[in-house]
Parts: structure tokens; sequence; C-alpha cells
């Protein structure tokens, strides 16, 4: 006795049919057949609950066909995995049985895939799938898929099967279309909506490309593409298609191989562009770089007359205008005036002022300089920096304006054992105004913190001295009330270098703690710092303490005055981070400065915690900066990044630098003792106020004021 699986036209099973020898015996009239998804025993004869009823009828094989064999279809839901047993005993007229055959085994198997023709070839060639049982194509439940990849939009490539055409079908061969996006893996069969995969491995012999690096960039950024069969090397034959333009030139890939190919974004229009490989005239399939604005400013001015002007200090309010301080020497030649200038959030010029002490006649060191500013909420403009008091010694200038550049007051504090000093920073919490300033005594420089009410009267004073010089860099207030001031103090370590020092007071100066960080011999100068919502502190500055020039770094304390943690960037100008600030988004930006090349802007992308260190680092060949300062204000509309300088020259191109981060170790140390104590005098001061016009964007005359603004993100 014998079984095979039936078929329908889709190849999937229906049923067995059965066939077996005829008895050739008058006596038979007819066969039981029996049905068990075990073996059958051999005492099983005689028992009905093996029969099976077909064509309607338990008796089958009626004598007088004419054929020496028996056949019987048994049709039923045939279960692909199942296992079925038969036998058959004959019958006689009194329906009796007899003579039980032997067994057939049958087993419901799927359709086939025995081989694959041929196991490599290109894109668009056909392939022949081999096997058995594949029936009739029918398009609603039959597909052969190749692996491959597809491409998501805002997400790159996925592994995937991919369709292909199929162009022939029969119960033993498919021929199908190498798809464009298939690599290299197993066919993929569907029948009836079944589905199997080939053992064998087919491979696209043309160049496949399965990941890209980014999904967005501007020119001259780096673009990693990984895949297969891109060539040993670029030679010109092999090559990297961005919308309409090959790159044909070897620098414009730093990296080219069978696997991996990284290639250098080209100039060219702005939004999606199709990227491909290309060997010879052959294209891989694509993928999508989306072209973006290059990093640059959302707009940028120079400002400036016949003389220098300077811009030291840079704060937006809240609609995004922006103010800077300064000095300028060009309308009281060869002395320089405080400066303060206004630009509205689209760039336009609003005014300017320079500020003229007349306390005391015209000598050739009278001076006024705008160091700092800051602003309230009530519309008061703030700047400290310098004023030559009566003995022409410098001492802390303290000036308010309005938002329309009215100007409201002006004050001077003045050391009463005739030390020069000058204001360096400056903040307010909207009630009062803090002012950092250094005290220059012989061999060092004293800390002195000052207070003022909005309305210019002087609160209080006071002194931090140390047994080195200390010069402050920065002042702000935190989210608690407390003042933290940052700056440098000379050999704090023993190293006879320069290290960063931080103190933090309440809003009375009352000592909550100070400390130190730096290493031994390096030179670790804290131009800059900011808060985070847990009043974690976040300092920034350069150190050559891990290079022979310096590099930017950023330390972050806690709230008591623990060191979280260090962190430089390794730049290759010597350069330093001179402030740091977060955007409404979440994300911390450090802005600073490179040296000797001193046309070269740096901007850190932090990440949303300052724990997630540096994702891309912008340089600025537009001016050549003398006197680069960080960071002014955030819009709280746009979050947008002003940066101010001084500018001597116009012209140039934006670009772009990645770089890497890394751990650096500081050490932490206190010094609170006080040495001595140094008191001073508050007077008002008269002046005049001018405005002034001034001429934008030219580069002519001295050195010019500048101002830029980002929008990173």
């Amino acid at each position: 006795m014998q079984g095979t699986v039936l078929r329908d036209t889709s190849g999937l099973p229906r049923g067995v049919r059965l066939t077996w020898p005829r008895l050739d015996d008058p006596l038979v009239s007819g066969y039981h057949v029996y049905r068990s998804n075990l073996p059958i025993p051999d005492n099983a004869r005689g028992d009905t609950s093996y029969w099976r009823t077909i064509n309607s009828s338990q008796l089958v094989g009626q004598p007088g066909s004419g054929t020496m064999i028996v056949q019987a279809d048994d049709l039923f839901a045939a279960v692909v995995g199942e296992t079925w047993y038969y036998r058959v005993t004959a019958v006689d007229s009194g329906s009796s049985e007899s003579r039980l055959s032997g067994e057939a085994e049958v087993v419901i198997s799927d359709f086939v895939i025995t081989a694959l023709a041929p196991l490599s070839i290109g894109v668009n060639y056909d392939v022949t799938v081999s096997g058995e049982y594949f029936g009739s194509y029918v398009d609603a439940t039959d597909d052969v898929k190749f692996t491959g990849v597809n491409w998501v939009t805002g997400v790159g490539f996925e592994p995937a099967m991919v369709d292909s055409a199929v162009v022939s079908w029969t119960p033993s061969a498919i021929v199908t279309r190498v798809p464009l996006g298939a690599t290299s893996g197993s066919v993929e069969v569907t029948v009836g909506g079944a589905t199997k995969a080939s053992t064998q491995v087919f491979t696209n012999s043309d160049p496949y490309i399965t990941g890209i690096s980014v999904l967005s960039g501007v020119a001259g950024d780096e673009v990693l593409l990984t895949g297969n069969n891109f060539g040993a090397g670029f030679d010109g034959g092999h090559r990297v298609a961005v919308g309409s333009t090959l790159l044909l030139n070897a620098n414009d890939y730093t990296l080219y191989t069978n696997t991996e190919i990284t290639f250098l974004i080209p100039q060219g229009p702005l939004g999606s562009q199709r990227v491909t490989v290309r060997v010879g005239s052959v294209d891989s399939n694509p993928a999508w770089l989306e072209l973006a604005q290059p990093a640059g400013p959302v707009w940028e001015h120079t400002w400036g007359e016949t003389g220098s002007e300077a811009a030291t200090g840079v704060v937006a309010d809240g609609v995004g205008d922006v103010y800077l301080s300064g000095f300028s020497s060009s309308y009281h030649p060869p002395y320089f005036d405080a400066l303060l200038v206004k630009y509205s959030n689209s760039g336009g010029f609003r005014w300017a002022r320079v500020w003229d002490n007349t306390d005391r006649p015209r000598v050739a060191d009278r001076v006024e300089l705008a160091e700092d500013l800051c602003l309230d909420n009530s519309g008061g403009v703030y700047l400290t920096g310098s004023v030559v008091d009566e003995l022409s010694k410098p001492s802390v200038l303290l000036l308010k304006f309005n938002t329309s550049g009215e100007f409201q007051y002006a004050r001077n504090w003045t050391d009463i054992n005739v030390a020069n000093i000058q204001g360096r920073a400056i903040c307010t919490d909207g009630t009062y105004v803090y002012i950092a300033a250094v005290l220059e005594l012989i061999d060092s420089g004293q800390l002195i913190l000052l207070k003022y009410s909005v309305d210019g009267s002087f609160v209080s004073n006071y002194n931090w001295p140390v047994d080195r010089e200390v010069i402050p860099n920065d002042i702000i207030v935190d989210g608690s009330g407390n003042v933290l001031v940052a700056g440098t103090a000379a050999d704090v370590l023993a190293g006879g270098q320069i290290d960063t020092f931080l103190i933090k007071t309440d809003s009375d100066f009352g000592l909550i703690w100070a400390n130190f960080w730096g290493t031994v011999n390096g030179q670790d100068i804290g131009y800059g710092l900011n808060t985070d919502d847990v009043d974690n502190v976040m300092l920034v500055g350069g150190s050559d303490s891990w290079s022979a020039q310096s590099q930017p770094f950023l330390v972050v304390f806690d709230s008591s005055g623990a060191l979280l943690t260090d962190y430089y960037w390794p730049l290759p100008n010597f350069s330093a981070f001179l402030g740091i600030d977060q955007a409404a988004s979440g994300n911390y930006y450090c802005v600073g400065t490179g040296w000797p090349a001193v046309d070269i802007i740096y901007f850190a992308l932090l990440g949303d915690a300052v724990s997630n260190y540096a994702v891309q680092t912008f340089r600025a060949y537009t001016h050549a900066l003398t006197m680069p300062q960080a960071l002014g204000g955030w819009m709280t509309t746009g979050d947008d990044l002003f940066i101010c300088g001084q500018a001597i020259q116009r012209g140039g191109v934006w670009g772009d630098l990645s770089v890497a981060t890394t751990s650096a170790a500081g050490n932490l140390q206190e010094e609170t003792e006080l040495l001595a104590v140094f008191d001073g005098t508050t007077s008002n001061l008269s002046g005049t106020t001018t405005n002034v016009t001034g001429i934008e964007n030219t580069g002519g005359g001295g050195d010019d004021a500048l101002i830029i603004k980002y929008n990173p993100e």
C-alpha cells in the first residue's frame, strides 16, 4: 500500500491519495480503508473505529474496474506537519474482513525549496528557485523575497525581506528577479500564505548600502556608509553620488574600503538628497541625506568708528534684544569711554551710548571701561568696569541705563588704601546688583565683592584675600539666591602656575565654601560659570594640564562644593571655553575661542544633561578676533546664542569641526584664610552720555565691536 499527498493549484495539501494492488479473488467485493494518527496494530482488523468513509461509502474499490491497482482519494483538511497511517482489508459479500494489508505512513509535508541558481548575481538579473509543490502562482497568496534592507524615513536602513518580481512560476521552479535593496542571505518563498526560507545563501554582487551614520548634515560633514561590493578603494570607477554630484576626488573621502566609505558632504542644494555608491554604471540601493544649512550665524555685525571699539560683555532680554558692553576711543580720542550698544532680535541696530567721566580734567590715563553688564526684570541695564579716580587710580565703575538707552546713574568705589581696583563681572537678582572686582596689590590681587541696591545705593562689600594673586572672571546668583564667583588664583597648589577658584557666599557675602581646582604645574584658568536646576555649579575655562597648549575644560561641583566631574576637549588650537548656559530645550552650550589662530570661535553642544558631553563644535573663520567673549543671554522664545568680541577684519567662510571628549583629573583644595581687610568708599560720578551712531560692517578705522547671533538648535 502507498500514500501520497494531494495538493491544490497553490501547492497547499488537501488530502491523501492511496493505491494498493487489487486482489484477484471473486469473493472480494471491496475494501475498507483504515486511518489513524498512530500506527495501526495487526489486531485492529474488525475495529470499525478505524474505518474511513470515502466518496460517502465505507466500501471502496468495487470489482469490475478492469485495473490491477485500486486508487482512493482521502480528502480532508490536511494540516502541514501531521502524520497519518493507513491500512486496508479485503471485504467479502458478507461484509467480513480479511487480509489486513501492510501499513502506509503519509507525512503531510509543505512545499520544498531545493536549490538557488545562480547563488550570486546583480540587481534585475534572474534567479531560479527549484523545488517541489509550488503549485500554480496565485498573486494574493504567493510571493518571493530576498534578504535585504528597506529605507525608513527618519530612521534609515532597517533589515527586511525585499519583494522581488516573479518572472515565471511552475510547481517545481520559480524564476524571480533580484530586487534593489537585496543584500546577502536566504530567499523566502511563500505558497498559499505559508513561507519557507532557502538553506542556500544568495548574495547580491552589485554594490549595496546597509547603513548610513547620519541622516542630516552640512557641507564638509563626514558621512559613513556601510554595505558591500564598494570596491577595494576609490579609483574614479568606484565613487559616491550625492544627488547629481559625483565625488570624483580622492580628498572627497577619508575612508574607502569594500564595505565602508566615509565621504565629505559636498556643496549642493539644501534638502533631501539621494545617496548611492556607483560602481561603473551600476548604482547601489539609495540612502537619503538631508543637506542642512551650514552652521553659522543668524546674523552678525561689527560696529565702530575711526578709533577702536571692543565688546566685552553681551546679554539678551526676554524678547531677544541684545546689549553689548565695552569701550570706544572714537569719540574722545585717544581716551576710552564706556560703551553700551543695543541691537534688536533681528539684528537691527537700535542705539549706542558712550559714557565719559567729567569729574576730573582729562589726563593721559583717563579711561572709562565697561567690562560686563547685566539686566534686571524692570528695564534696568547695569554695567561694571573701571574709571580713573581723582588720584589717577582705577576704581570700580557702576553705570545704569534703561532699555531705551537713557542714563540713570553712575557710581564708583575706591579703595581707601589707594590701590587700583577694577570691576570685572556683574549680576543682579532684581533687587541687588553684585559686582566682582579685583584689587591690585604688590605681587597679588584680592577679590572684592560689592553689593548695591538697584537704585544705586551702596549696601556692603566683602574682601576674600588669599596669599597669591586672585582675579575674578564671572559672578552669578544661583537659584537659592547665593552668590558664586569664579576666576583664577596664582600658585594655589604650589606648582608655580595658575589654578581656578570658585567661592560661594550667601546674599550678604557670608562665605559658604571656597574651592580651588587644577593640576600641579598647570595653568588652569576659570572663565565662566552657571548653575543647573539643582544648583550644581558648572565652571568652564582653559587648561594646559593635558597639552602643551590650553584646552577647554568643564568642571562640575554640587551645591555643597563637592567635585562631581571634570572634562576637557582636545581642540587643535590654543583654546578655552569662556561661558556656559542652558537653553530652554535643556541643552547646554559652552562657548569659547582659540588662539593663536584668533579667528576661531568655538561652541559645543553638551546635550540635555551635563554628563552628556560634546556632540559637536563649530569654528568660525569670519573675523580675526582679538577679544572674543563667550556667552551673553538666551532668548526665552528661541534659544538664541549671542557671542561678542572685537574684530579686526571681515569676510571669510564658516566651517565645522567634530571633537572627542575625555576625562581629566583635578585636585580640590580649600583656602579661606583672611589675611587682610581692604575697605573703600563709594561715590556718585558726574559724566556725560553721548548718543553715537557708529558705522556698521565696514571694518574701517581701528578694531570694531563684534556681535554674532546663533540659533544652534
